[in-house]
């Protein structure tokens, strides 16, 4: 529960839009997750034959059901990283009792100190209109978090999982971010696969502020892992397993020591100065 003292109504409002804003963004985060880090293409939350489950145009054959080795690795790394801010979410109680025993410090500090020369100073058993004298929380069932509190020890997980969105395209395909129902751009339009994701993830990177540098990082070491793995066995073995088309266009060779030719390797935009070496 969250302590609402002294919250008035316009910015009691203001908050609950801002944490229903993340809500929103983690749900549809999750759901897009789920599809894509499964080996198989998993239920539909909506049930089967939901507009949800309709095929975009950046899909093809079996990348319907599974979308390629570096979207499930990036979906995976997805989920770490939703796992993660909801094992920081579950800290906050800690937090707060942080910040309690660090004002009961200060406080017990400021009553220690000697007496002002004045007769007329309050004493730690006066009232004054400037402190709270209600009752002091003294253990960890008492503790309650404030909405201020809710708001600023969230703040930087709302703006990632506000990004992420952006860059998962889970923003609803209509107007009304807060109506579940309503069916992610990514459902509908679809979302790059292989070295196009690859590419993507370079690009936001590249252009990325401070909060979310470490985690684009991640995630792209993540999505990368696979691809590069593929390049190192046709570059040391001569064997490509290369099933959903993430490294050669259709029609060339997979599977075999033969070498690709140029024209049919797929390489990410930042890998373009190597596509002749390789």
């Amino acid at each position: 529960p969250c302590r609402l003292k002294s919250t008035g109504t316009a910015s009691l409002i203001s908050c609950l839009a801002t944490f229903s804003l993340a809500g929103s963004c983690r749900y549809r985060l999750l759901r897009f997750a789920a599809r894509f880090s499964a080996p198989k293409g998993v239920k539909d939350l909506h049930g089967p034959g939901s507009a949800h489950n309709k095929s975009s145009s950046h899909t093809g054959g079996d990348l319907d059901s599974h979308g390629g080795f570096v979207l499930q690795a990036f979906a995976v790394a997805l989920q770490e990283v939703l796992r993660a801010q909801a094992a920081a979410l579950e800290m906050l109680p800690t937090s707060v009792q942080v910040r309690c025993a660090h004002e009961n410090s200060n406080s017990n500090s400021n009553s220690s100190a000697p007496a002002a020369t004045s007769s007329s100073t309050p004493t730690s058993s006066s009232p004054s209109p400037l402190r709270d004298d209600g009752p002091k929380l003294s253990s960890n069932s008492d503790l309650q978090t404030s909405l201020l509190e809710l708001k600023v020890h969230t703040e930087r997980m709302r703006t990632q999982l506000q990004a992420l969105a952006i860059m998962c395209r889970c923003e609803p395909v209509a107007a009304g971010h807060y109506d579940l129902n309503v069916p992610s751009r990514w459902e509908e339009d679809g979302f790059p696969r292989g070295h196009e994701l690859l590419s993507e993830l370079y690009s936001e990177l590249q252009d990325a502020d401070g909060v979310m540098v470490p985690l684009l990082r991640f995630l792209f070491a993540a999505a990368l892992r696979p691809y590069w793995a593929q390049v190192r066995c046709w570059l040391y073995i001569g064997k490509v397993h290369d099933p959903y088309g993430e490294l050669h266009l259709v029609g060339g060779v997979s599977g075999t020591s033969a070498p690709p030719p140029e024209e049919t390797l797929l390489v990410p935009q930042f890998l373009r100065g190597c596509r002749t070496e390789l």
